[in-house]
Formats: structure tokens, C-alpha cells, sequence
């Protein structure tokens, strides 16, 4: 019988995220956008297409930077001259980002199941960051996101920041 450990579970399931982080990275880098090159900067129309991908966009950025902090972190975790209390620390630091993704995605998927169109959520140093796919959000609308939110972390409201995205 093989018997999985914490550790091996974790590991694994950064590996799949960054492995996901990847794919999303390399379809999107193929898709046409509609512009004008000009050297490195490529300008864009404002069409409903490129808004839609914000949101993928912003996953994505938010999941490769949590992907390269937890590379950092299993290189000070596997590294020999690291002590023990600074192995274990790396290690609480790579369950904590992982519990945050989860935690983040967690509340996406709900604020999308009230209604809202798409969402990107951002946890950080105890505060919380939405930004809501909306033309314009009504009070109960607000109420709603920060309702989800509270409930899900904890954070109060005071420290819950959201920003419509058009």
C-alpha cells in the first residue's frame, strides 16, 4: 500500500499547478489579437475578447508568480546547508501559498455562481483584493462580494478592497 505524506501531496500539487501555468501560457501566446505591432509593444483593440482575457491573464500572472516563490522556497527547503527551523518555515510558507490559491479560486467560483460574470481575487498579508467583471456594482451587489469574501477568510470588511472591471 503506498501511503502518500503531506509533503509529497504539496509537491505534487504545485507541480500540477505550474504544469496547468504552462499550458494556459503557451495557448495563449498563440492566440491572435487584433492591432498593430510597433517593435516589442503590440497595440490592441478594446473589444470584448481582450477584456475576457484579463481575467485568464490575471490567473495566470498570479499563479506563475505563486509557482516561483514555491520553487523558491523548495530550493531553501531541500537545501543542505538550510537548519531545521528555516526548512520548516519554507515549508509552512509553501502550504500557506497553497492554502491562498485555493482559498482565491474558492471565492472566484462563488462570486461567478451569484451572478457575477467573472472575478479575480488576490490574498495578501491580510487584506483582499476583487476585481468584479461588472459595468457598474450596486450596494447589494458589494454586499454580496463581501459577503463571500468574510465568509471565506476570515479578513474583515474594512480590509477588502473592490475594483470593477468593465
Amino acid at each position: 500500500m503506498v501511503v502518500l505524506k503531506r509533503k509529497q501531496i504539496l509537491i505534487a500539487g504545485i507541480a500540477a499547478l505550474v504544469a496547468i501555468a504552462g499550458y494556459l501560457n503557451f495557448s495563449y501566446g498563440e492566440s491572435e489579437t487584433a492591432g498593430t505591432e510597433l517593435g516589442e509593444v503590440k497595440l490592441v483593440s478594446s473589444d470584448s475578447a481582450s477584456e475576457a482575457d484579463f481575467f485568464s491573464e490575471a490567473r495566470l500572472e498570479r499563479e506563475i508568480g505563486r509557482s516561483q516563490s514555491v520553487a523558491s522556497l523548495q530550493s531553501i527547503a531541500r537545501d543542505a546547508s538550510t537548519s531545521e527551523t528555516g526548512r520548516a518555515a519554507a515549508e509552512a510558507e509553501m502550504v500557506e501559498l497553497t492554502r491562498l490559491s485555493e482559498t482565491e479560486s474558492t471565492i472566484e467560483s462563488i462570486i461567478c455562481a451569484k451572478g457575477f460574470e467573472d472575478a479575480v481575487i488576490y490574498i495578501s498579508e491580510g487584506k483582499v483584493t476583487a476585481i468584479i467583471k461588472a459595468e457598474k456594482l450596486e450596494s447589494e451587489d458589494v454586499a454580496k462580494i463581501v459577503d463571500v469574501i468574510t465568509t471565506q477568510t476570515g479578513i474583515p470588511a474594512a480590509d477588502i478592497n473592490i475594483v470593477e472591471a468593465q
